[in-house]
């Protein structure tokens, strides 16, 4: 007859137990059903096999049939759903047992999170499925980041689900170590982590990076910099064409003509650069930036040089160039031609050459066009032929007439200022012919210009006050400063006549000190001497007449006139070793930037 029933109450204590049991002795092929209930055994039972087996069904239909009154907390393994079934009440029924999630790694390129931007992290594994809960833990102290719990996600694949991440808060930032959790009925897995990544840090202040001309096409504005630990690389999308930006070292430059600036104004080109490190777009900062672009109204010139609301058009090569203006302008000229030649041929004592006559107009309307602008040469110091007079300076219907030339008798010759008369030359210098030519638009034109100083009256010498006359200079006439010496009066140069320094601020602007003499243009050249000095040239490039050889002195050529100052040469004392040539000329055209 089968056992049916032990009870603990018919057994006396160690009757059977464990070691009087063979392995196996007791099995379910010897007991019968509900042979062995729950309520007759212990609690906290363990299970020392490689498993625990359940019933297998192959699909529901065969598990109701097998299980005809299941109970709650019931287990199954259902072939067809290929999952552990667990009965839950009446109400619910069987469910499947979901198995766990696995974590394998994170995509190939979405593995990043940045301080700043929107990113999208996938994640790879199995099991994975809708209705799971992910969130992003700080691996610090394992809890959650604030606004980072619960995030949505797209179920790619039961192998593959994709996350976006927004915007970072203070919550997140670069150097923050995170990680995923995901949750399933109940079980999670934790990912590897992530560290948030930094994006450069720019150094290079928003804003303005330079000022530019519109006639510009090369030359650098400006650099710019970013901090980072890793390689940065700049660049930009939306700066103009006609600019570059190195992408190495952040130099900003103009590599092609400026293009579309209106007649008369200005405009601003603004643009974005981006820092880019380690070449990962997610770690990318713009900062907006701007080049101011001039309008230049107008080109030509030695130099151009733009400073103190003024814009400066110098000319100093003699001959012809060109002053190309883009609109009508109002503009200041200054203008001085090329000083006379010293004397010095056929003859003895000769008289200083005069400087070049000024013309100065304070208020030029120019229209847009293309204008001639000539600078004055030097005239010739006489050597082997008479000195010459230097050269005009012209612009525009303005005319700055060359200095006159020196001579050794009472025919010197006239110009912008006069030449100075030589031992022969009586008392007569030439004169000034300089005259404010042309017609101001609405301000005024002076001309500056006077004459050479007179010669000794030879052979009525005793009370003459000079050998020869030094050259006018725009400031006053040649002579006006005596030479100081009371004993044989007759016996030294003339000086030359002193210029003026009145735009000496413009030299200054330009930064150009190579210009004027110390500030002054135009001085005359000073007479040769008959038997001490030669006269001393006028402040404003005059060149000194030439020295005799008694005393302390020695035979020496008179001087040349300073470059571009209209400076007269000055004047020998014999014909064999020549008088100082002119200095050239120089034109100045300057309005409002």
């Amino acid at each position: 007859m089968p056992l049916t029933k032990v009870t603990r109450g018919a057994l006396t204590a160690d009757i059977i137990d464990s070691t009087k049991l063979a392995d196996n002795a007791v099995d379910t092929e010897h007991l019968a059903d509900d042979a062995v209930e729950s309520a007759e055994i212990g609690e906290n039972i363990t299970f020392t096999g490689k498993y625990i087996g359940l019933p297998v069904f192959a699909n529901n239909t065969a598990r109701d049939a097998g299980i005809t009154s299941p109970a709650a907390g019931m287990m199954c393994f259902n072939t067809a759903q290929a999952a552990v079934q667990q009965y839950t009440g009446a109400v619910s029924g069987w469910s499947d047992i979901t198995p766990a999630p696995t974590f394998s790694g994170f995509s190939s390129g979405y593995a990043v999170i940045n301080e700043d931007d929107d990113v999208t992290i996938k994640i790879d594994g199995s099991q994975l499925v809708a209705g799971m809960t992910v969130d992003m833990v700080n691996n610090a102290n394992d809890t959650n980041v604030t606004n980072y719990g619960g995030l949505s996600y797209t179920l790619v694949s039961t192998s593959q689900i994709s996350i976006s991440i927004g915007a970072a808060t203070n919550n997140i930032t670069a150097g923050t170590v995170v990680y995923f959790n995901i949750t399933k009925g109940g079980i999670a897995v934790k990912t590897s982590t992530i560290t948030v990544s930094a994006d450069p840090v720019w150094t290079t202040a928003a804003g303005n990076l330079g000022t530019v001309d519109d006639t510009d096409s090369s030359g650098t504005v400006a650099t710019v910099a970013a901090t980072s630990s890793d390689t940065v690389a700049y660049s930009s999308n939306d700066i103009q064409s006609y600019y570059d930006i190195n992408s190495s070292t952040g130099v900003v430059s103009v590599d092609a003509a400026i293009t579309d600036v209106s007649a008369g104004s200005s405009r601003t080109d603004a643009f974005n650069l981006i820092a880019t490190a380690d070449g990962d777009s997610l770690r990318a900062e713009s900062r907006a930036f701007n080049i101011i672009v001039n309008r230049i109204w107008a080109t030509g010139g030695n130099s151009i040089v733009t400073t103190g609301g003024y814009r400066y058009h110098t000319y100093t090569s003699t001959g012809n160039g060109s002053f190309i203006v883009n609109g009508t302008i109002e503009v200041e000229v200054l203008m001085i031609a090329g000083g006379g030649g010293g004397g010095g041929y056929n003859g003895s004592y000769y008289g200083g050459g005069g400087a070049g006559g000024a013309v100065y107009d304070s208020s030029r309307d120019i229209s847009a066009g293309t204008y001639t602008v000539s600078v004055g040469a030097g005239g010739a110091g006489g050597v082997s032929t008479l000195a010459t007079t230097g050269g005009d300076s012209t612009f525009n219907g303005l005319t700055a007439k060359g200095g006159g030339y020196g001579r050794n008798n009472n025919s010197p010759g006239a110009g912008g200022c006069g030449g100075g008369a030589g031992l022969y030359g009586g008392n007569t210098g030439a004169s000034s012919n300089q005259t404010s030519s042309g017609t101001s638009s609405s301000g005024t034109i002076t001309a500056y210009g006077n004459a050479g100083g007179a010669g000794c009256n030879y052979p009525n010498y005793e009370n003459e006050l000079q050998t020869s006359g030094g050259g006018g200079g725009i400031g006053e006439a040649g002579n006006t400063d005596p030479h100081g010496q009371s004993l044989e009066p007759f016996n030294w140069g003339g000086a030359g006549g002193d210029g003026l320094d009145t735009w000496s601020s413009w030299f200054t602007a330009i930064s150009s000190p190579s210009l004027g003499d110390n500030g002054f243009i135009g001085g005359g050249g000073g007479g040769g001497a008959w038997a001490y000095a030669g006269g001393s040239g006028g402040d404003g490039g005059g060149g000194d007449g030439g020295d005799a050889d008694t005393g302390n002195y020695t035979i020496s050529k008179g001087e040349d006139g300073t470059a571009n100052t209209g400076g007269g040469g000055g004047g020998a004392k014999i014909h064999s070793t020549g008088g100082g040539a002119g200095g050239s000329g120089l034109i100045i055209i300057r309005y409002a930037a």
